[in-house]
């Protein structure tokens, strides 16, 4: 008999190893990777849409979540290339993806929304990040997430670009009141017609 600890595990492995086997599938050609720039160059990033992605939101959320993972890797490759010392993706304690090179730490971004993903890389050890996307839901509570972020109800603005740069200004600086977050240099990332974006950097 399995213990339901051990049988937990089981499942959780088998459910990854199904998610990487078909990383391939989901993930368009990435050596056809176009990056994008920010910030005079000091930001690299990428979005792709990721077709035949599980029905299920929460399988759909943990799928797109190892592709972006897979998205930032070779972005990292890619930018990094030529270095002399190898790196690895991982999340710090606070749960911030980081590339780590050597001694040196790059913030990254990660967002994903419906069926598209987009990462983003800091060329400086220096740089806070963040990176946000959002699929402009036509069906979503806009005027009661109005009220919780701009306080006195929605402004006369696009809701979805400014939760976007509301999102990207949490991932950069880490702090999640609106009323007292810190000032980020923040553009918009176009990542296609049903989408905003944005992309933070906190000097």
């Amino acid at each position: 008999m399995v213990c339901p600890d051990r049988a937990n595990t089981l499942v959780l492995i088998k459910s990854l190893r199904l998610i990487q086997l078909k990383l391939a599938k989901w993930i368009p050609n990435l050596e056809l990777m176009q990056i994008e720039t920010a910030f005079d160059n000091t930001i690299f990033w990428h979005w792709c849409r990721l077709p035949g992605l599980p029905d299920t939101r929460a399988e759909r959320r943990r799928a797109s979540s190892a592709c972006a993972w897979r998205v930032l890797d070779v972005l990292a490759q890619t930018v990094l290339a030529g270095t002399a010392s190898r790196f690895d993706a991982v999340r710090t304690p606070s749960g911030r993806p980081v590339i780590r090179r050597g001694e040196m730490q790059f913030c990254a971004s990660i967002s994903h929304s419906r069926d598209t993903v987009a990462v983003a890389l800091a060329a400086r050890p220096d740089m806070l990040i963040g990176i946000d996307i959002e699929y402009r839901d036509p069906h979503r509570d806009i005027a009661g997430l109005s009220r919780w972020l701009f306080d006195k109800g929605p402004p006369d603005r696009d809701f979805y670009q400014a939760w976007c740069n509301y999102e990207a200004n949490f991932k950069a600086t880490g702090v999640t009141d609106p009323l007292i977050q810190p000032v980020c240099d923040m553009m918009p990332c176009l990542v296609g017609e049903d989408f905003a974006g944005a992309i933070a950097v906190y000097r």
